[in-house]
């Protein structure tokens, strides 16, 4: 079975308006296959006239909003019945839409994909589910899909698949060009600064060491109790971007010398190692072809030419690896490094990884 002309629901677990993540972009590069996608948004919880409506993004992408018949908070309560009375939600669904030909779910909330009755159904697991009753069910999809090695290797399915994130449209129109350094050095970072994973302290002590180098701070944040967000607010060397769009991001990219990922080795962040060990920010780093300093992340620890990593698992080096790149840009930001980088992103773009799923779901349709 290709991924064209076909009849698609993807079930999310973020809206549409949300920033994009890996369901939002395969909903847009499946819709210009030709595929008729339609895009099923979380149930809103308020009261509304309507159970279904939808907004198309263009001929090929509909978005749905929906809203369940019965009070959300049985799924706190009493979820076997919250779970008996989702399947007649879906019912409804498809007598209003028709039958899909592909069902593709990232969202925990249906655990029961059979009542679809479709051709084929993928699971995309992004994260590990907390709930061992919904990671049994999984065994009535055709394919489960996992971004990570730690959740593949906890995954009991026969056909399983291990595909990382993808690098979106936005970052895709870099060119790998000579590295040509300015007179103040710029680092970049990228992401929601009051995640717990970050490391804090590392930050606070590079932008304190490093006084001549502007750290430029693209995600959301706000005032900090702990003075962690107040220094970088007060530092002379930081500018705090707030939240950007991809196309305002790729400007800033494009003047950066080196990008950081600091994330907080504690045993506390090794129980959501894979929260982190794979996002879509390290693919769009790569995309610029320059130098990307970070602590161990599993996924790329033996792609030593793609990130300049600290070994082990504790931060403890992190300082020495950054000083000793910052002052070696020229040779980190070498032609050959930032092509290597530049590629790696490239062939990893969500059009391939649809190819690369496309290829899966055929050998497992002919092996059936």
């Amino acid at each position: 079975m290709d991924l064209k002309e076909r009849k698609i629901l993807i079930i999310s677990s973020e809206e549409w308006d949300h920033i994009k993540l890996s369901k939002h972009h395969y909903a847009i590069e499946l819709a210009k296959k030709g595929n008729k996608v339609f895009f099923l948004e979380p149930p809103i919880r308020e009261k509304t006239r309507y159970y279904f409506k939808e907004k198309k993004i263009n001929e090929n992408l509909t978005i749905i909003e929906n809203r369940f018949f019965f009070p959300y908070i049985i799924k706190f309560h009493f979820t076997p019945l919250f779970n008996f009375l989702i399947k007649f939600h879906i019912k409804s669904l498809i007598s209003k839409y028709g039958d899909f030909d592909i069902v593709w779910s990232f969202s925990s909330l249906y655990q029961d994909l059979k009542v679809f009755n479709s051709k084929l159904i993928i699971y995309h697991l992004v994260d590990m589910p907390k709930d061992k009753i919904f990671i049994k069910g999984l065994n009535d999809c055709d394919i489960v899909i996992t971004v990570v090695e730690e959740i593949y290797n906890e995954i009991n399915h026969e056909n399983k698949l291990l595909i990382g994130h993808g690098l979106s449209n936005q970052f895709l129109n870099y060119e790998a060009k000579e590295y040509n350094p300015t007179e103040k050095i710029k680092v970049g970072y990228c992401g929601n600064l009051m995640l717990k994973s970050i490391d804090r302290d590392l930050i606070i002590r590079l932008i304190t060491i490093y006084p001549q180098i502007q750290f430029h701070f693209i995600g959301p944040y706000e005032d900090d109790k702990s003075d962690y967000i107040n220094t970088l607010k007060n530092s002379n060397n930081v500018v705090l971007h707030g939240k950007l769009v991809p196309e305002e991001i790729v400007v800033i990219y494009k003047t950066i010398d080196a990008f950081i990922i600091c994330y907080d080795k504690t045993s506390s962040f090794e129980q959501n190692r894979n929260n982190s060990s794979n996002s879509h920010k390290i693919l769009e780093y790569l995309s610029t072809g320059k130098v990307v300093i970070s602590t161990r992340i599993n996924a790329y620890a033996n792609e030593q030419n793609l990130l300049e990593m600290v070994n082990d698992d504790t931060n403890e080096k992190y300082l020495d690896l950054f000083d000793q790149v910052i002052n070696n840009l020229n040779e980190y930001n070498s032609q050959n490094k930032m092509e290597v980088r530049f590629k790696f992103a490239y062939d990893n773009s969500y059009q391939n990884k649809i190819l690369e799923i496309e290829k899966a779901i055929f050998n497992i349709k002919t092996h059936e």
